[in-house]
């Protein structure tokens, strides 16, 4: 049995941008000749919209891999094996970014992580939000797929 998981996907403004190049260069495309520009934006469109990172976990032959998608075409495609998934956990940490020159803008928030922990001291990155109701039903969800508890480490 094997497990996709759509690990993280581009920012929300970049695909909206993806798409917006993408209905942009079909316009364009009917409207004028100039087919290299829209041709470019179409690629570029599409290029934004679709890329994001999965994880791919078989259980029958307990291997996984982690890859990029991008434009239908896998990338680091490389499959590792593993000898148990143990748990899957949720974990809480903090961020700190600063914007501008002058004035700098300073923002701070809790960022909730989901991993699986394996046997050999290795963890898989699964997701992350900042709504942790929202990371515990996609982990919830993953954990009835694996048949696997999922541990909250968030108060710790």
């Amino acid at each position: 049995m094997s497990i996709k998981i759509n690990v993280e996907n581009l920012p929300l403004s970049l695909r909206l941008l993806g798409i917006a190049l993408f209905l942009l260069g079909m316009l364009d495309l009917y409207v004028s000749e100039s087919y290299m520009l829209d041709i470019a934006l179409l690629l570029i469109g599409l290029t934004l919209a679709t890329t994001h990172q999965r994880l791919d976990i078989n259980l029958n032959t307990k291997q996984y891999q982690s890859y990029y998608w991008i434009l239908g075409l896998k990338f680091q495609n490389e499959k590792f094996e593993y000898q148990e998934i143990n748990s899957i956990m949720c974990v809480q940490g903090k961020y700190n970014q600063e914007y501008g020159f002058y004035p700098r803008m300073k923002i701070k928030g809790t960022m909730f992580r989901g991993y699986i922990k394996l046997t050999d001291q290795e963890s898989l990155f699964v997701g992350q939000n900042k709504k942790k109701e929202a990371l515990m039903k996609k982990l919830e969800k993953l954990g009835q797929q694996m048949n696997i508890t999922v541990e909250d480490w968030t108060e710790e």
